[in-house]
Parts: structure tokens; sequence; C-alpha cells
């Protein structure tokens, strides 16, 4: 089970997944209402291998907390479930039928995603984004593996450049709603796109290092990185 991203050919984010392996099956779970667009982009990029690729529409739970620790299993007609263990989150995805444990709100896992650091797509992160500049790029990429969609750039930024943004965690002295400013002195340096209580994410310029001060909407705000 990993964490992944599927790059566009000059580099830059096309899809957040997770990947489920079985011993006969691969399973890609995409974001919500991608997965027909997923699908299109690995029919499109098959080239030279022998492989069946399908659709499939299952509904996906995450369980987070103490039920969210353990192994995982999984086959071609029941269920798949894995630790996500990059978070500091114990937590686990279940494709399949329901768990039968409590079911949290909206709010609560919005919560429990800035928490971790996690990105949602279209809010935190984009078609714009540069892997690297997100917390766990060098967690899913391996550099040394052979090619890949959109290896030229993040092999060039790994080995001889650097990225001019970050995703960092925001540590809010009060509540500041989400597409605040980040304002570093007179310097506007980022947006903070989401936001739970006293913890919010947003990309901010490189020049800010973790553990300074800066104000979001007005209000003061420490940088902090992101736990692998």
């Amino acid at each position: 089970m990993a964490r992944s991203f599927l790059l566009q050919p000059r580099g830059k984010l096309d899809h957040l997944m997770w990947v489920l392996r079985g011993d006969d099956l691969v399973g890609l779970v995409a974001d919500p209402g991608r997965g027909q667009e997923l699908y299109d982009t690995m029919r499109r990029y098959r080239i030279r291998v022998k492989v069946e690729i399908e659709i499939e529409t299952r509904p996906v739970w995450l369980v987070m907390g103490e039920a969210g620790s353990g192994g995982w299993s999984g086959d071609r007609t029941g269920t798949l479930d894995a630790d996500l263990s990059w978070s500091t989150m114990p937590r686990k995805l279940v494709a399949g039928e329901r768990p039968e444990l409590p079911e949290g709100t909206e709010e609560q896992y919005e919560e429990a995603r800035i928490q971790a650091g996690e990105p949602k797509w279209g809010v935190d992160v984009d078609e714009g984004t540069i892997p690297q500049e997100t917390a766990f790029a060098d967690r899913l990429i391996a550099y040394d593996k052979g090619c890949f969609l959109g290896q030229e750039l993040v092999g060039r930024i790994h080995m001889r450049g650097h990225v001019n943004r970050f995703l960092r965690h925001l540590r809010l002295t009060a509540p500041a709603p989400a597409g605040s400013t980040i304002m570093s002195g007179d310097r506007e340096v980022g947006t903070m796109t989401s936001v739970a209580g006293l913890v919010g994410l947003g990309m901010v310029r490189r020049e800010v290092s973790p553990g300074e001060t800066v104000l979001v909407g007005g209000i003061e705000a420490r940088v902090a990185e992101i736990p692998a």
C-alpha cells in the first residue's frame, strides 16, 4: 500500500491516489469524482504492457485512530484495505464493505486531514502544483527508478534545483478563514487554503522558514513543517 502521484508529462500533478496491491491485482483509489479521468489516463499510457485496466465504483472508507492500525489484505472481489503509514495519524483505507464502526462527520474528517497535513485536490494542490512543493515528495518519488511521466522536471529539481514554495502547517493564534493572505512583514508570501480550528494549510514562499511568525488575514501564526 502506498500514497502516490500521477504526473503530467511536464512534471506537475495530475492525480493524487492510493495504490493498493494484492496477489493478482493493483487497485488505484482516485479522489472523489476523478475515477474516470484516472482510468482514461492509465489507458492512454498503457504501452507494451500486458495488463487489463478496469474501472470500478466502490464505497471507500477512511478508518482513523486506534481502529486504523493493523495489516492489510486484498482479493479480486472483496475488500481492499491498507495502512496509510506515511501519515503520523494511524489510518486505514477500506474499499468495499462498510466497517462496523461509528461514522464521523465531514467536519471531523477535515480536522483530521488538515492536522495530518494531507492536501485536498482542487483546494490545497491542483494541476499547477510541483510534487516537491508537497510534504511527502521524497517519500513517494523513487528518483533512481526507470522512466515515468514527469520524470525530467522532478529529477532536475532533485539534482540541482529547488521549488519556490512549500505546503506548510499554519499554527494560528486566533481563527482566520480559508483564503486568507499570508504576510511576512510587508510581503505577501502565500494563501491559507484549508483551516480547521487553529490549524491551517497553505503554500508558503521558500524564503519563510518553519518557526517564523507570519500574519494570516491579520492573525499571527507560526509556520510549521508538515511531518512526512
